[in-house]
C-alpha cells in the first residue's frame, strides 16, 4: 500500500497578523473533491487557551485521515477563523452594542497535502477580541459557505463549527456587503435559516465548548439555540480542546458507516489515547451515534 502524503505542517506560526488573501470579501470557494470539510474556528476571547490547543491538534486532522485511507475519499480542507464583525445595531438578546474585529472573517481555499501548510499559516489568531455579549458571528460563516461556496462533485461534505456563544438573530446586510461583497438576491437574513439550510448542504456539527462563568440560565438559552438549528445530535459538547480531532474523526467514521462507537473507542485505545480522552471522546459522540442508530 502506497504510504499516504502527509502535509508538514510544523512550527507554524498563527499570530504574525491579518493575511489580505483570506479576506473573503469577492471570493467564491470552488471544490472538485468528493469529501470537502470546512473547519470553521472562533477565535474570539471567551474561547481563551482552547483556541491555540484546537489548532495544535488540527495538524494532525487531516494526516489521521490520509492514514485512514478508507474513511473518506480525497478529502479536501477549507480553514475558517472568525471572531465578530465591526456593526453598532443592538441584537434582540443582549440589547447591546456589537463591537467588531478589525479582521472577522479569514477564509481559505479548500486544499490538500502540502498546500494545507501555507494555507494554517496564513490564518492570524487574534488575542482577546469578541464583545462579550455571549453571542458571535456563527450566522455570517455559515452565510458565506452557503452562498459563496460551490460544491462542485461533493459526495460526503463535512462542516464543523467551534465555539461557546450563540448566534445573532439576524444577519445584517451592510455587514455581508462589507466583508463577503454582496448580498445573494432573495437569500433569507435570517440566522436560524441560515443555519437551517446550511445543515442542508453540509453535514453540520456544532463543536461547543461551555461558556465560561455564565449563568446556568445564560448557558441554557445559548445551547437551546444550537439545539434548534442543528438538533441535539449535532451539538457535540467539548470537555477538553486536545479532543477535537478524535471527536471530528469519530463523527465522519460514525456517519460514514466505518465503525460503530464501541469500535471507534476501541481503535483510540490503540492509539495509545488516555482513558480520560476516550472516555470524554465516547461521551461527546454519544448523541450523535444514538441518533445513527435509531430505527
Amino acid at each position: 500500500m502506497k504510504k499516504p502524503h502527509l502535509p508538514k505542517m510544523e512550527k507554524i506560526d498563527l499570530s504574525q497578523g491579518a493575511n489580505p488573501s483570506t479576506f473573503p470579501k469577492g471570493r467564491t470557494l470552488t471544490t472538485n473533491s468528493p469529501s470537502p470539510i470546512v473547519l470553521a474556528f472562533d477565535d474570539t476571547g471567551s474561547m481563551g487557551d482552547w483556541v491555540i490547543r484546537m489548532y495544535e491538534k488540527l495538524i494532525m486532522f487531516y494526516g489521521q485521515i490520509c492514514i485512514t485511507n478508507s474513511l473518506l475519499p480525497k478529502p479536501a480542507l477549507s480553514f475558517c477563523a472568525f471572531s465578530d464583525s465591526a456593526c453598532q445595531t443592538k441584537d434582540d438578546h443582549t440589547k447591546k452594542n456589537r463591537i467588531g474585529d478589525n479582521y472577522p472573517f479569514q477564509v481559505t481555499n479548500f486544499a490538500e497535502g502540502d498546500r494545507l501548510d501555507t494555507n494554517i499559516e496564513s490564518l492570524w489568531l487574534p488575542k482577546g477580541y469578541g464583545g462579550g455579549n455571549h453571542v458571535e458571528d456563527y450566522a455570517m460563516v455559515a452565510y458565506f459557505y452557503l452562498h459563496f461556496c460551490k460544491l462542485q462533485a461533493a459526495q460526503n461534505p463535512f462542516f464543523f463549527m467551534t465555539g461557546d456563544e450563540g448566534y445573532y438573530s439576524e444577519l445584517d446586510q451592510g455587514l455581508i456587503k462589507q466583508h463577503f461583497g454582496r448580498v445573494q438576491e432573495g437569500a433569507s437574513l435570517d440566522s436560524l435559516t441560515v443555519l437551517r439550510q446550511l445543515a442542508k448542504k453540509f453535514e453540520c456539527f456544532m463543536l461547543r465548548k461551555r461558556y465560561g462563568e455564565t449563568t446556568s440560565r445564560e448557558e441554557r438559552r445559548i445551547q437551546n439555540s444550537w439545539l434548534e438549528a442543528w438538533g441535539p445530535q449535532k451539538i457535540l459538547m467539548l470537555k477538553e480542546p486536545k479532543q477535537i480531532v478524535d471527536t471530528m474523526l469519530g463523527a465522519i467514521a460514525l456517519k460514514m458507516g466505518e465503525w460503530n462507537l464501541d469500535q471507534y473507542a476501541r481503535i483510540m485505545e490503540e492509539r495509545k489515547q488516555s482513558r480520560e480522552r476516550v472516555k470524554n471522546v465516547v461521551k461527546t459522540l454519544t448523541p450523535y451515534a444514538e441518533y445513527l442508530q435509531r430505527p
